[in-house]
């Protein structure tokens, strides 16, 4: 079973719209407006997937509420200046008492200007009605032997679910749903304390909850801060909008690129020679609350959703 992380939104019939050819344009006809030296206008990307350098429990245990979601920190590593990070998939295989949760997490490789290689870390949370075991084993899906942690289910029983508001203390995932908001589950933060609340790596997927920000370590969920956002502490695809960090809606047609400064704010340039609008997970790309131009990420990539 393979999910989008996090791509928990109840009663969501949308599909995907037809995408432009993706075929390698002619970028010999574009020569006026395209340039293809990389070592003077930039760099071009393709999606690949890279190998974990720990996975580590978010809260320090190893242990998780049977009705609540669990969480744990990823980190792999990439390079300055070239590479930038993707998505993260997660394929479950439920067995007798365990789950299997192969992960996988994706970058933007770049080819040139790359630097020192630098740590990156990505919380990654699943909620309890994919577990639904006493165990989850989750490990590096793209080599053997590689990263891995078991997680082990709190015994005992499970109170009725609750209708709990967004921050308040929770023991399901269920106690959540009152909230409102796609998404909601009750997590528990590196203080090992659980609220109902969206799980989140960037501003842009808080649109919508109470303070409309992603709170960092320990919590790494949206909530309130003491402070407007400043202009380097948005991603590369945001934008700073009223002390939030937000990503606009662009029109999906991809220019032709020949590298990633041909592309407009929010694209890579990939080696197909095409502006692709990236996303590193859910909601990272135009607001599916939005209606009209709402967009989904898909396999790494914004598609337009009706």
């Amino acid at each position: 079973m393979r999910y989008l992380l996090l791509a928990l939104v109840a009663g969501c019939s949308a599909r995907a719209l037809p995408l432009p050819e993706r075929g390698a344009p002619d970028l010999a006809s574009d020569a006026a407006t395209v340039s293809s030296d990389l070592s003077v206008c930039g760099d071009r990307h393709h999606r690949g997937a890279v190998v974990l350098d720990a996975i580590t429990s978010l809260d320090g245990s190893d242990s998780y509420g049977m009705e609540a979601a669990a969480r744990v920190l990823v980190r792999f590593s990439l390079r300055s200046g070239c590479d930038l990070p993707g998505d993260l998939t997660v394929e479950l295989s439920p067995g007798n008492a365990t789950t299997a949760a192969a992960v996988t997490a994706y970058a933007w490789l770049g080819t040139v200007g790359c630097g020192a290689v630098l740590p990156v870390t990505r919380e990654l949370t699943i909620a309890s009605s994919h577990v639904g075991n006493p165990r989850l084993f989750l490990h590096d899906a793209t080599t053997p032997n590689g990263a891995a942690l078991t997680l082990h289910a709190i015994p005992g029983p499970v109170p009725p679910c609750g209708a709990v508001a967004f921050g308040g203390a929770c023991v399901a995932d269920c106690d959540c749903t009152t909230t409102g908001l796609p998404g909601a589950l009750c997590l528990v933060g590196g203080d090992g304390q659980a609220r109902c609340g969206v799980p989140c790596h960037s501003d842009t997927q808080c649109r919508g909850t109470p303070g409309s920000t992603c709170l960092g370590a320990p919590f790494y969920a949206c909530g309130e801060s003491a402070r407007c956002r400043l202009e380097g502490e948005c991603l590369r695809e945001e934008r700073l909008e009223q002390c939030h960090c937000t990503r606009p809606y662009a029109a999906p047609a991809p220019p032709a690129c020949g590298c990633d400064t041909d592309c407009p704010t929010g694209s890579l340039c990939t080696e197909a020679g095409v502006c692709t609008r990236t996303c590193t997970g859910p909601w990272t790309c135009a607001d599916f609350r939005a209606g009209e131009g709402a967009e989904a990420c898909l396999d790494g990539v914004c598609v337009q959703y009706i």
